[in-house]
């Protein structure tokens, strides 16, 4: 099944690595799209009981779906989210450049 829905703090390509590395960790989880300049999320999955966890667990990261609540602390958490996925993507590409000097 493949199911679309829009979210709420969505921001950047940061936000969207955070979000599709977390969700594909769920059991279930066959894929994810995330498309920031859409506030927009795309999951193909099992079964609805996996649905609700990529659910809960965007809520939980600060992604609430745009029809819930969204508080300060979801603000917040979105804010943590979206830096773990910039930084990420910074501390890999230091890697690899790390190695290309090592000639490795």
């Amino acid at each position: 099944m493949k199911t679309v829905f829009k979210v709420q703090n969505l921001r950047c390509h940061g936000c969207a690595k955070t979000i599709s590395n977390r969700l594909k960790r769920i059991h279930g989880v066959l894929g994810v799209q995330v498309t920031p300049e859409a506030d927009e999320i795309s999951i193909t999955h099992n079964n609805n009981s996996t649905l609700n966890a990529a659910i809960y667990k965007l809520s939980k990261m600060g992604y609430p779906l745009e029809t819930a609540t969204n508080s300060f602390g979801k603000k917040a958490n979105a804010l943590v989210s979206c830096a773990k996925g910039r930084s990420s993507g910074l501390v890999d590409m230091l890697y690899h450049v790390q190695k290309q000097k090592q000639g490795v």
